[in-house]
């Protein structure tokens, strides 16, 4: 008794000590967040957008005009005149536009502008130059600037990487930032210049805002930087200084970590949130913002050529402008800036802006707490101990249903923060931390466990093959008793041809090495096929698929052997040619059926087999290969689930086996899916089926005829003369002696 009890003392203690030190690792993990574990949980977060997209806003504030293909055909190649976009401008404030956000920048003299053709032809003629000069409208930008000054109007700026250029003076951000706490410039996203539209342009503007997206791993835009650092100046990003200028705000009041209070957990102070007019939205550390995506049933996208065409209907565009935000960008296969979100792997740049601001308005948001990381690392550890004492001290079933509830907990707590409260709390590590205890406790249970195992082991190696000694370990009871159970398995006879006459004038060792160069491959060929061989029967070999493992498509997978051993045949017999050894041939059955199998013999020696009428049938159909000159007979109950095309098989007869009343309908297997497309096969197949249909009708000339025409198609490796003589031999004796009335073309085979 207190060998047992400090057996199980070491035991506990081993699961235990394994657990606890998984958990600490798994702690560690999470404290650390490396690179792989923070892409796990941004993978989780995508997901979770899949399953939960934002609910679009059913009257949406935000349009999207769109620079698109048929815009392209009815207005011309891109760029346009600056008097189109001078227009759209004026018809976008005369229809009530309460924002007007280009993701276009403007960067560069409009080409087509009078006063830009002037200066290009000063040199090559002057005097289309001075006429160029006199005419009304000499500089198409400062018409667009004049429209802009007259409208609610946010150009878009790209923020560069690159160093700032220190002749040029950078543009200036009309809204104003105040701070709630200290200033947390340092801690936002940094850029080292920013490239705006023209100085004109952008003087004229109402404002001025970022259009960069910052990418994230992955490339998937999850974070947008609302207010970036370039050139020691704040830039909002487009989106809310777009709705800034629609609300009227004069700028925003950003809190930082260290407003009432608040720490950021570091050195320098971090951006919380920010106020715009009515509205508080929470920020990342670094001024960022987390997206929760719509998807394509957000802002409704309009064709930018319905605001240009002259013969437009520009009241009937009134309900979907006045009052809006509008955001204008490219959307034209060449010209549309396609990011990658979670829920689109190719989204239009501009409708990224017009989901901020709709989560803005809506105050739909993602957020990631100050205390998230903690809560991670405590749930970690939590996790662990608990899966940890339960695998220890309650065993393997307990601690795997405690894994489970973990995990469940973790999922559903995930799931519910983020459904619920837009709480990005990251599963990955506290699951880990409920896998990785479970997994080292419950590998020093299973190495303990084996020992008590090794005994079963010992007592049957030595009668059955080391595939079914596993299965047999693992579940002894299972196994040992008697009855043994039903299961669907796919037989495979194969014998050898004439193996008497060929054994005549060889010696014993001879005979021995020529036998195994043959029956090694037949093994080989079912076991690489997920196979179990039964036995050896001198010359033959049984075979049989699904047991003790469960196999997928073991018919297919008895047929993909089968067709193995003859091909393998072919190369051991040219080896024998080269040694002068004589060549064989081999009859393959294979037959499908409800079997009875398990561990079968004395109580001294067990076989793992099976037993059952389809075994039998199997047995009898490899026997049909020396009547019908075939190599490989399958029975019905296999045919029947394979897919059409799988396999060339070719319907032989219905027969009536020795010892069995039931007709069966058998069929060759000529080849694989290659040969069921073969043109020669598919004759075959068409002939010999006409054949069977006259013969079973009697009809014995027509049948004769029809034979003798399906002996002419002979698809690769296989000659059907001698199976077509046959039945031409056959109906001679009919036509002599017609068979008795009622007569169902069943043939009796009277031999095995």
């Amino acid at each position: 008794m207190r060998r047992l009890f400090d057996r199980l003392l070491k035991a506990l203690f081993g699961a235990t000590a394994a657990g606890l030190v998984a958990t600490a690792l798994a702690v560690a993990f999470v404290a650390f967040n490396p690179t792989v574990l923070e892409n796990a949980n941004l993978g989780v977060f995508d997901q979770f957008q899949r399953l939960a997209p934002r609910e679009p806003l059913p009257d949406t504030p935000v349009r999207i005009i769109a620079i698109d293909t048929e815009s392209l055909e009815r207005r011309g190649q891109w760029p346009w005149p600056r008097t189109e976009i001078a227009r759209l401008v004026r018809n976008l404030r005369d229809l009530g536009a309460a924002a007007i956000a280009f993701d276009v920048v403007f960067a560069e003299p409009d080409r087509t502008s009078p006063a830009r053709l002037a200066e290009r032809f000063d040199r090559e003629d002057p005097r289309v130059a001075d006429a160029l000069r006199r005419t009304s409208l000499t500089d198409y930008d400062a018409a667009l600037a004049e429209e802009i000054a007259r409208s609610p109007v946010v150009l878009g700026a790209f923020l560069s990487p690159t160093d700032p250029d220190e002749r040029r003076v950078p543009p200036r951000f009309p809204a104003s930032i105040s701070f709630v706490g200290d200033d947390p410039r340092e801690s936002l996203t940094r850029f080292g210049r920013i490239e705006p539209s023209l100085p004109d342009l952008t003087k004229a503007a109402r404002s001025l805002g970022s259009v960069s997206l910052a990418t994230r791993r992955g490339g998937l835009i999850r974070q947008v930087p609302l207010f970036s650092l370039v050139e020691n100046r704040i830039a909002p990003a487009l989106s809310i200084e777009a709705l800034r200028v629609a609300v009227g705000a004069s700028g925003y009041l950003i809190r930082s970590s260290t407003a009432s209070g608040e720490t950021s957990g570091g050195e320098r102070p971090v951006a919380v949130d920010m106020r715009l007019g009515p509205f508080i939205t929470p920020l990342t550390a670094d001024g960022g913002f987390w997206m929760r995506y719509a998807g394509r049933t957000s802002a409704p996208v309009l064709s930018i050529w319905r605001f240009l065409d002259e013969e437009a209907d520009l009241a009937a565009l009134r309900p979907e402008v006045e009052g809006r935000i509008v955001f204008i960008g490219a959307s034209a296969p060449g010209l549309r800036d396609l990011v990658a979100t979670p829920l689109e792997d190719q989204a239009l740049g501009v409708s990224v802006h017009a989901e901020i601001v709709e989560q803005i308005v809506t105050g739909t948001f993602l957020s990631r707490p100050d205390w998230a990381r903690g809560a991670e690392i405590a749930a970690t550890a939590l996790f662990g101990l608990a899966v940890t004492l339960a695998v220890a001290f309650l065993g393997p079933v307990a601690g795997g249903l405690t894994t489970i509830a973990a995990l469940g907990a973790v999922g559903l707590g995930a799931w519910s923060g983020f459904g619920e409260y837009g709480l990005l709390i990251a599963p990955v590590g506290p699951a880990i931390g409920a896998l990785a205890p479970a997994i080292a406790g419950g590998t020093v249970r299973y190495a303990r466990s084996e020992n008590q195992r090794r005994a079963v082991r010992n007592q049957f190696e030595n009668f059955v093959s080391a595939e079914v000694v596993k299965e047999i370990a693992a579940d002894p009871a299972r196994y040992l008793k008697p009855s043994g159970e039903i299961r669907t398995l796919t037989l495979l006879f194969a014998d050898i041809r004439g193996f008497s006459r060929l054994s005549e004038g060889l010696k014993p060792e001879e005979l021995i090495a020529l036998l195994n160069d043959v029956l090694t491959p037949m093994a080989d060929a079912v076991i690489d096929e997920g196979g179990t061989v039964d036995k050896f029967m001198g010359d033959a070999m049984m075979a049989f698929w699904n047991a003790p493992r469960p196999t997928p498509n073991h018919p297919s997978r008895a047929l993909a052997a089968a067709l193995r051993i003859q091909r393998d045949l072919a190369a051991v017999n040219a080896e024998f040619a080269a040694r002068g050894a004589p060549a064989f041939t081999v009859g393959v059955g294979v037959n499908t059926g409800d079997c009875s199998v398990g561990s079968m013999g004395s109580r001294r020696r067990l076989d793992y087999s099976c037993i059952g009428d389809p075994v039998n049938l199997a047995s009898r159909l490899e026997g049909l290969t020396r009547q019908y000159d075939v190599p490989i007979c399958v029975g019905q109950a296999t045919v029947a689930t394979l897919e059409r095309g799988a396999f060339a098989t070719l319907e032989l007869d219905r027969i009536r086996v020795k010892g069995r009343d039931a007709p069966e309908q058998v069929f060759a297997l000529l080849g694989d899916a290659e040969t069921a497309a073969d043109p020669q096969f598919q004759r075959l197949e068409e002939r010999y089926a006409a054949a069977l249909s006259e013969y079973r009708a009697q009809n014995w000339s027509a049948a004769a005829k029809a034979f003798r025409e399906a002996a002419t198609a002979a698809p690769p490796g296989f000659d059907p003369q001698p199976l077509c003589r046959r039945f031409v031999a056959r109906i001679a004796v009919f036509e002599a002696d017609p068979p008795k009335a009622p007569w169902d073309g069943v043939w009796s085979a009277e031999t095995k």
